[in-house]
């Protein structure tokens, strides 16, 4: 059997961790400069507010039930997040963290699966102080089908077991095909049109003819809904192709200058993403664009690659070559709105192949910067991010996300500890 494990509204549920008042009341999150809702608690779904939909609209409704709003606070979500892995990790011999919320869970070999999934949700409450929901079912599929009733149904006091197939036929029968795992917006139009409806009837459909239509991929998908699991538990995390830093600016920034800042600052938070994963990159795109959102403004859409002599890690050769890049693709004239760094083309950290006929790094030089990158990371996790950062990334500040509301760092900075009297 598999579980599914999801954190109940995560981000909601980390701020109101460190703020027990708001439990029960409405609380939204909101999106780097405090664009959209991206987090909703019950209270704020029973009044209809969407995900993803601009603050500006739905302001009114936040002013009239008294709805407490907070900023993203991601370092916060992921020291949190990583807390509840690693108490997944005690309790369940195998998992897979599948998102920042959710983990798989190997429960093939666990006795008395209702109580042990209590055990789960109550040890995590216990620890962190997080709600979970969880689903069990021979399949990975068919665990988030059940995770999905867990979560939406009392009755099951948030453990739902799919075992028996009078379980998986009754559970199959109430899903929409849009909300199975696995089933985008055109295969769920798709499904429809041939008057597939429900999972209930996606199991009753011919296999042959899934499998002609949707490929060996909707086959699998078939075959999950019947208890044939395709999917395994995948204890070691996917190779990232590719590591981004986007955002969108608080306001227009227009000269080279304040762009060169900016792009040092994104350059500088992939090259940590890209240490943690023990990886170099050898190839580096940036773009810049403007407002698309008011056709009044001149537009353009700038983007740039380069690829390097040897694979890179250290911030320096990052930042240095992100701004090189910025350089060639910058036009002056434009309010820019959105900037982005893009690391491509991967090797892991300590196997990489250099070209015969290509400069490296003298081995004192590399020593050096490894060094220095390591004392960075090391002081910045310590401290808080950019608690100490490249020069070139600058100290001028008015272009950075609006975040109004952010909460404290109760976890990863000294200074905002809470003091227990």
């Amino acid at each position: 059997m598999i579980g599914l494990i999801d954190c109940n509204n995560f981000f909601v549920s980390c701020e109101r961790v460190f703020r027990p008042d708001l439990a029960k009341k409405p609380v939204i999150v909101l999106s780097n400069n405090d664009g959209c809702v991206i987090a909703r608690s019950n209270e704020v779904k029973a009044l209809g507010i969407p995900m993803g939909i601009p603050y500006f609209k739905v302001r009114h409704i936040v002013e009239q039930h008294n709805i407490q709003l907070f900023s993203s606070n991601f370092a916060l979500y992921g020291d949190l997040s990583a807390r509840v892995m690693q108490t997944l990790e005690s309790i369940v011999p195998t998992i897979e963290v599948y998102s920042v919320d959710e983990a798989f869970l190997d429960l093939s070999n666990m006795e008395n699966l209702p109580e042990f999934g209590q055990k789960i949700r109550k040890t995590i409450h216990q620890h962190i102080g997080i709600p979970t929901s969880l689903g069990i079912a021979p399949t990975k599929t068919l665990a988030k089908i059940a995770n999905l009733y867990a979560k939406k149904n009392s009755f099951h006091k948030g453990v739902c077991i799919l075992s028996s197939e009078s379980d998986i036929m009754s559970a199959l029968m109430g899903i929409p095909v849009r909300d199975i795992w696995g089933i985008g917006r055109k295969i769920s139009e798709s499904l429809l049109r041939a008057g597939i409806r429900t999972g209930w009837d996606l199991y009753q459909a011919d296999r042959s003819w899934i499998r002609r239509k949707y490929t060996v991929t909707g086959e699998r998908l078939w075959m999950e809904l019947h208890g044939i699991p395709c999917h395994t538990i995948d204890e070691s995390p996917a190779t990232r192709k590719s590591i981004q830093v986007t955002r969108s600016f608080s306001s227009g920034v227009s000269t080279m200058e304040e762009l060169r800042q900016i792009i040092a600052g994104y350059a500088s938070r992939a090259g940590e993403k890209l240490r943690q994963s023990q990886q170099r990159t050898q190839t580096l795109m940036v773009y810049i664009r403007t407002n698309k959102f008011r056709p009044q403004d001149p537009q353009v859409f700038r983007t740039g690659t380069i690829t390097l002599p040897f694979p890179i890690y250290d911030d320096l050769a990052i930042t240095t070559a992100a701004c090189k890049v910025l350089e060639q693709i910058f036009l002056p004239g434009y309010k820019y709105i959105k900037a982005g760094v893009i690391l491509l083309d991967f090797y892991p950290h300590n196997t990489i192949q250099l070209d015969l006929f290509a400069p490296s790094l003298p081995p004192q030089r590399e020593e050096k910067t490894s060094n220095l990158a390591k004392a960075m990371d090391t002081i910045n996790r310590r401290y808080g991010r950019s608690t100490i950062v490249h020069g070139s990334c600058g100290l001028n500040v008015k272009w950075k996300d609006r975040k109004e509301r952010i909460s404290p760092a109760y976890t990863t900075r000294w200074d905002d500890l809470l003091v227990v009297k």
